[in-house]
């Protein structure tokens, strides 16, 4: 895996819900997250829901059509109930990245499989798959059936040819001690090294913390690893506040030496930006928005870095919905 080659597109709220994104599945109900959609609806009726959703959401045409895009990565958010037995998650997920495996293969995409939700919530958002309290890393329990569930990913999936990369944990909170989450970043590569070919690219979040964790990384070293940067500029009040010109300015003045400087200790990627800001304070018609993630492209290839967009689609077609907005890529 080389990250600096990657273009690529998440494949957001699919097998990991987001209200935001799908709301349609939680319908008549006041569910926050995929744990208590299932709590609320009942085993039998969130089968059916996510059913429905999973087969529509994402299908052939949408991997063709990100083929066709000129993108050669998509990133797979699963949870930890991926292969069934936790309740209350329903089983049946793992047969669509099974069929992914396929669809990526015969459109020649690769696929980083990203471990999105984990047992007790590694940052406490709905992403995780139960919003509320940060307990990954206070149980050890939580941290051993993260890790099984890892060993499993790589038994079924470590062989496909088009597996690019794994990424062990999604945005663990900045909360989490930087010596626990160390720790299982270290049992995390050796499990993957020993269960996959090394072309596999071993990713591990910056957890909101690129200089002090990319400096644990570089010291503990590892064969064909990687660490995955969000950058967004819409969830603080400063960036709420900014105009076109100063999203334009922190993209390609600020974000550049902060690239730079993780990126001399290993390889980078940008595993979630979008084009998306916020209009409370200001609001941008179609140019800006497509000026805006152009320049983002621009500062990632120019840093060297890949990148992957959030995300492939949302219900509204927002700027968030990369498909529905193919003008953002550069030609």
């Amino acid at each position: 895996m080389k990250v600096s080659t990657i273009r690529g597109v998440n494949l957001g709220g699919w097998l990991v819900l987001e209200r935001w994104i799908a709301p349609d599945v939680f319908h008549d109900t006041d569910a926050t997250d995929e744990y208590s959609l299932c709590v609320q609806l009942g085993p039998k009726q969130v089968f059916e829901r996510l059913a429905k959703h999973r087969d529509g959401f994402i299908t052939e045409q949408t991997i063709k059509q990100i083929a066709a895009l000129g993108l050669n990565t998509v990133r797979l958010p699963v949870g930890y109930w991926l292969f069934g037995g936790v309740e209350p998650y329903v089983d049946g997920a793992s047969r669509y990245v099974d069929q992914l495996f396929i669809w990526a293969q015969k459109h020649n995409v690769g696929v980083i499989l990203d471990v999105h939700a984990v047992p007790g919530s590694q940052n406490g958002w709905d992403h995780s798959g139960r919003a509320g309290e940060i307990g990954w890393h206070k149980d050890p329990y939580n941290v051993e059936v993260t890790l099984q569930f890892l060993a499993k990913l790589c038994e079924r999936y470590g062989s496909q040819r088009q597996l690019t990369g794994i990424e062990v944990l999604n945005e663990p909170h900045w909360d989490v001690p930087l010596a626990a989450l160390m720790d299982y970043y270290e049992r995390a590569y050796c499990i993957i090294r020993e269960k996959c070919p090394v072309t596999v690219g071993v990713i591990f979040s910056d957890s909101f913390r690129p200089g002090e964790v990319s400096r644990q990384l570089a010291h503990f070293g590892g064969e064909n690893i990687a660490m995955d940067m969000h950058l967004y500029q819409l969830f603080t009040s400063d960036d709420r506040a900014l105009d076109m010109p100063g999203h334009s300015q922190k993209t390609t003045q600020q974000w550049p030496e902060m690239i730079r400087e993780a990126a001399s200790r290993l390889p980078i990627m940008i595993g979630e930006w979008s084009a998306a800001m916020s209009e409370s304070h200001h609001t941008y018609d179609s140019e800006d928005y497509q000026k805006y993630a152009r320049t983002q492209i621009k500062t990632f290839e120019s840093g060297g870095v890949g990148w992957v967009y959030w995300t492939a689609r949302v219900h509204d077609g927002g700027a968030w919905s990369l498909l529905d907005h193919p003008e953002f890529l550069l030609n």
